[in-house]
C-alpha cells in the first residue's frame, strides 16, 4: 500500500484519484452482492474521460467534497473514545501497482481501517435496529481491506444525539478475490478506451 498524505477534497487529493477506480465506487464494477457489474460503462468512460481530459466531472467532485464536514469530525472523535483507539487520518491510499485506491475515514494501527457514515435519522435507526452494516456498503468497505491490506474494518453510523452505530466487519478473502479480478479486468478496459479514444488505435 502506498499512502499519499494529503487533505481529502483538497486539490491534491482530486490529483490523486484522476482517473482511478476509487472504493467507494466499486459497486459500479463489482456488485454489493459479490457479481460483475452490468452497468460499469458509464463509471468506465467516466474515468477514461477523466485521463484524456485532466480533469473531473463537476458533480462528482462536489459529491466528494462532502466528505469533509463537521460532522464527520465529531463522529470520529467519539468512535476514538468509545473504542478506545486511534484514528490516523489519510489522504489517499494506493495499491502497489498504483491502479486503484481508497479514501478511509480512518486507518487503525495495526492493521484496520474505519468508515463514517452520517446517515439520516431513519437509516440511522436501521442501522440500529437491524444491527448491521447495510449490504450498499460491502463493496466499498471489503475494498478498503483490499487496498489496505487490513484484516478487519469498522463501519460506523452517526447521528448527534442517537446512540452510534458501530459494527466490526472482517475481512471477506473470498469477495475479495472476486473484487480482484473484475478491477483488474476494469482497469484493463479502462487502459484501452483511453488508448482508443487518444487515437492510439482500437
Amino acid at each position: 500500500m502506498i499512502i499519499i498524505d494529503c487533505e481529502q477534497g483538497t486539490p491534491d487529493w482530486f490529483s490523486c484519484r484522476l482517473g482511478r477506480p476509487s472504493a467507494s465506487r466499486f459497486a459500479e464494477i463489482y456488485t454489493n452482492t459479490g457479481k460483475a457489474s452490468q452497468s460499469k460503462n458509464k463509471y468506465l468512460y467516466e474515468l477514461a474521460g477523466e485521463r484524456i481530459s485532466g480533469q473531473m466531472d463537476v458533480g462528482y467532485k462536489n459529491g466528494y467534497m462532502s466528505r469533509g464536514n463537521e460532522m464527520e469530525e465529531e463522529a470520529r472523535s467519539t468512535f476514538e473514545f468509545i473504542e478506545g483507539v486511534e484514528v490516523k487520518k489519510v489522504g489517499f491510499c494506493l495499491e502497489d501497482g498504483e491502479r486503484w485506491g481508497c479514501s478511509p475515514d480512518g486507518l487503525i494501527i495495526p492493521n484496520g481501517g474505519v468508515e463514517i457514515k452520517c446517515k439520516n435519522l431513519a437509516l440511522h435507526v436501521e442501522c440500529l435496529k437491524s444491527d448491521k452494516m447495510p449490504t450498499q456498503h460491502t463493496a466499498q468497505v471489503q475494498g478498503g481491506m483490499f487496498v489496505t491490506g487490513a484484516d478487519h474494518w469498522f463501519f460506523v453510523s452517526y447521528f448527534p444525539g442517537v446512540k452510534m452505530f458501530i459494527k466490526r466487519v472482517e475481512r471477506d478473502e473470498k469477495y475479495i478475490v472476486g473484487l480482484s479480478s473484475a478491477l483488474v479486468e476494469f482497469c484493463e478496459e479502462l487502459d484501452a478506451v483511453e488508448r482508443f479514444v487518444r487515437g492510439y488505435g482500437q
